[in-house]
Formats: C-alpha cells, structure tokens, sequence
C-alpha cells in the first residue's frame, strides 16, 4: 500500500508541510502530486501564488491527502482539504496562455470545453468529498 497527496507549493503552506510531513511518515512508498507553473503558461510567475489558489477554488486542483493507516483508525482514508469549486473556471484558465490561445481561436469550441470542465470538477469534488466521509457537496447543476 502506498500514500499519495495533492498539494500546490507555496499557495496553501499549511496543507503543504502536512502533506510532506506525512508522506515522509509512511512506512513505504509515498507520491506528492504538486502543481508547478512554468513560464510557457503565459503570465507573470509572480502571480502564481494567486493562480494556485484560484485553480484551488474553481476544482481544477483539488487538495488532498490519502494515508491508509486512517481506516485502521476508523477514519476515512483520504482528507479533503479543499473547499468546494466557487469560482469561475473559464476566468481562471484565461490567465494562462495555452487557454488564451483556444479562447482566441475558437471561442464556441472554448467555452463548450469550459462549461463541461467546470460541470465535471464539481462531480469530481462531490466524489473526492463522498470517499473523504464529508457532506459537503459543490453547487453540481
């Protein structure tokens, strides 16, 4: 058995240092799973601590930590430590280039994509929140 956690560096450092923390705790093998922006994303880098947080808010980077030994604790396995998507999706992603690009190309195509994303991270959301024994849920239509 292995864990596994999904952090941002940097944007939330609490949830970061547990993450680490922990994976260095596991009697075995571990995997950290971090966003990191690079220049060919297409904005300042200095604004990647604002990025990484409204990637966080809008479900594209959800946050969260898997250990196994929690269910031998009677806990459930995987913590959620994100809040629901509630932010814009579409907004968020036009701060980088490569989403700039299809916006600009093909704006019908984008926002169908957009829309269908957004619509699946909240789905996603609800299932990571079901296996973390939450009941809160995202505003899914």
């Amino acid at each position: 058995m292995s864990t596994s956690r999904r952090s941002r560096w940097g944007a939330q450092l609490n949830q970061t240092v547990k993450a680490i923390q922990e994976a260095e705790a596991y009697p075995g093998p571990s995997l950290i799973i971090a966003y990191s922006p690079c220049e060919e994303h297409g904005y300042d880098l200095a604004l990647s601590h604002d990025q990484m947080k409204q990637l966080t808010a809008t479900g594209f980077w959800p946050l969260y930590r898997f250990d196994p030994r929690r269910s031998a604790e009677g806990k459930a396995a995987l913590a959620l430590d994100s809040r629901p998507p509630n932010s814009s999706l579409a907004e968020t992603l036009l701060n980088e280039q490569r989403f700039r690009r299809l916006n600009a190309q093909q704006p019908e195509v984008a926002s169908a994509l957009y829309q269908a994303a957004e619509k699946e991270l909240k789905e996603k959301y609800d299932f990571l929140s079901l296996l973390a024994g939450k009941a809160e849920k995202s505003a899914a239509e």
